[in-house]
């Protein structure tokens, strides 16, 4: 998947992407900004060097792909108590101002108090 761009300014129709990329991607944001905005939208968000990436949405072949894949984590994972395995949309924070939103995740066993409500 690719990143969207920032719009061409002569364009006059823009999409909801497109809108919120050129009017706040150029903007550096706080990690509660972002958080507030990843709840709010329906689309992919991630904050990267405190600036928003609007990621496009998936395509149905991707779903199928990132719906088996997490099917094989989570059951390998139940089946030898190893952890839990997480899908999209679920900011990870990386870092300061520095999340992402990976399509599948999984934290080992010890790790799981890394997964917090926010």
């Amino acid at each position: 998947m690719t990143q969207q761009t920032i719009p061409d300014a002569q364009e006059t129709m823009w999409t909801p992407q497109e809108w919120l990329t050129d009017i706040i991607c150029r903007r550096v944001i706080s990690e509660e900004t972002y958080l507030a905005l990843s709840d709010a939208m329906n689309f992919p968000l991630e904050l990267s060097e405190g600036r928003l990436v609007v990621r496009e949405m998936p395509t149905p072949l991707h779903q199928h792909v990132v719906s088996r894949l997490w099917l094989v984590i989570h059951n390998w994972a139940e089946e030898h108590h190893a952890g839990r395995a997480y899908f999209a949309p679920m900011p990870v924070r990386l870092w300061p101002r520095k999340f992402r939103e990976p399509d599948v995740m999984f934290f080992k066993t010890e790790n799981l108090n890394r997964v917090t409500e926010k």
